[in-house]
C-alpha cells in the first residue's frame, strides 16, 4: 500500500493462525474492499508440513485453511529451481501471496535458472508426459510420486506427472488437458 513488498518469513506455517485475521481480512480483501484503490503485494513465506522432531503443533499443512480466503494466491514449491523462480514472481506481484515450502526440502540441492528468470504463480508444471494415467501432486510428495511412477514404469504404464504448483488459483487448464489425454 505504501510502496513497499514485504516478505513476511513465518518461521512455521504453524504460527500463521495467530494472523489468519489479518490474513483474510487485511491482506486477502483490502484490494477488494477498496474498490481496487489499494494493493497488498506481500509474501508470506515458510515451512510447514511433517518434518523431523517436530511437535504436533509444527505439522500442520494449513494449505486448505488459506484455500478458503478470497484474494490470496497459495503457491507450494517443490523443487530449488521453482522455490527460487518462483519467489522471485511472488516478490514482484501485486496480490498477496502465501508461499509454502516444506520443512523437508530444505536440505534439497539442486540447479537454478541463471538470469532473472522468473516463474508464473498461477501455472502447473509437467514433470512427466504420459498417456496413461494423470497423477497430480505438490510440494515434497513430487518425490513420492516419481518413486511411484519409477514403479508403475516397470509394470509398463505411463504416467503423466503434474506438479501443481499454485494451489490457488488451480491451473485448470493444464488439469483440464492431462486429463482427457489420459482417461
Amino acid at each position: 500500500m505504501t510502496g513497499l513488498r514485504p516478505i513476511v518469513e513465518g518461521m512455521n506455517m504453524g504460527f500463521l493462525l495467530l494472523a489468519f485475521n489479518q490474513i483474510s481480512n487485511n491482506c486477502g480483501m483490502l484490494h477488494y474492499t477498496s474498490g481496487g484503490q489499494f494493493k497488498v503485494p506481500v509474501v508470506i513465506r515458510g515451512p510447514g508440513g511433517v518434518g523431523r522432531q517436530l511437535g504436533a503443533e509444527h505439522s500442520q499443512r494449513l494449505e486448505s485453511y488459506f484455500q478458503s480466503i478470497p484474494g490470496v494466491q497459495l503457491v507450494a514449491v517443490s523443487t530449488v529451481a521453482n522455490a527460487k523462480a518462483l519467489l522471485k514472481s511472488a516478490i514482484r506481484s501485486d496480490n498477496p501471496i502465501i508461499f509454502f515450502e516444506h520443512v523437508l526440502l530444505y536440505n534439497i540441492k539442486g540447479e537454478t535458472h541463471d538470469g532473472d528468470y522468473c516463474q508464473s504463480l498461477e501455472r502447473a508444471e509437467m514433470v512427466r508426459e504420459g498417456t496413461d494415467v494423470s497423477i497430480f501432486t505438490y510440494s515434497r510428495m513430487r518425490y513420492v510420486v516419481m518413486q511411484a511412477v519409477a514403479e508403475l514404469e516397470k509394470k509398463g504404464y505411463n504416467p503423466e506427472v503434474i506438479d501443481l504448483i499454485s494451489l490457488k488459483p488451480f491451473d485448470m487448464e493444464t488439469i483440464s488437458k492431462s486429463i482427457k489425454k489420459t482417461r
